[in-house]
């Protein structure tokens, strides 16, 4: 389209709806069109919209509003290869207590992509962290354990399933599942031990997950 042949030109045209008051990047009202401007993101970077207001990609993201970094500029701000720019974001996130998505945290200081682990363990998305986990999947052990969402309600779910028959909507939420990957060894093993003295029987194949992870 006609003026928004390069990524800065696209900066400079989503630029035109945000303005700075007190020291935050916010959007013009009623102008700024969230339809439009998360369209016009995927055209260009974080370096290019920090660049229109004079501004350091990690000074951008530190002042921007921050329902739009979670909504409008996520795709530019995940998919920066600046590791800055990231953590700045990661550390707001963590702030705010939000989990953020997962491909945010990658390769980030651990300290961080520690923070953000657990925050993804209070996610009503109980799959979600493994998706954070990546290739550490397979690595918590039973003092992070406990801080699961998945294995705090994992009593509830075998009892449930004993008494009525009832299982989880689908593999990402079951809690067997999601612990049997997300689990070292020793965690796995003592899970597997816990609900088996619940009653549940051992073929059952809720327990598929947790079997294969002590044959590793």
């Amino acid at each position: 389209m006609e003026g928004r042949e390069t990524v800065e030109l696209v900066a400079a045209s989503i630029a035109q709806n945000l303005e700075v008051i007190d020291g935050a990047i916010v959007p013009v009202q009623p102008a700024y069109s969230e339809e439009k401007s998360l369209a016009a993101n995927l055209s260009t970077t974080v370096d290019a919209l920090a660049t229109v207001f004079d501004m350091t990609a990690e000074e951008f993201v530190r002042r921007l509003d921050f329902e739009l970094v979670k909504s409008d500029f996520a795709y530019i701000i995940v998919h920066t290869g600046n590791v800055e720019v990231r953590t700045a974001v990661a550390e707001r996130m963590i702030a705010a207590g939000h989990d953020g998505p997962h491909e945010l945290f990658r390769d980030l200081p651990l300290p961080v992509w520690e923070q953000g682990l657990r925050n993804s363990f209070k996610s009503p998305y109980i799959f979600g962290v493994n998706k954070f986990l990546g290739a550490e999947i397979g690595t918590l052990d039973a003092s992070m354990m406990q801080e699961l969402g998945a294995y705090q309600t994992l009593e509830q779910s075998v009892v449930c399933e004993m008494e009525t028959g009832a299982l989880p909507v689908n593999k990402n939420h079951d809690e067997l599942r999601v612990l049997g990957l997300a689990l070292d060894k020793r965690a796995a093993e003592r899970v597997l031990k816990a609900v088996i003295a619940l009653g549940m029987a051992e073929n059952n194949p809720r327990l598929t997950m947790l079997k294969y992870n002590l044959q590793l």
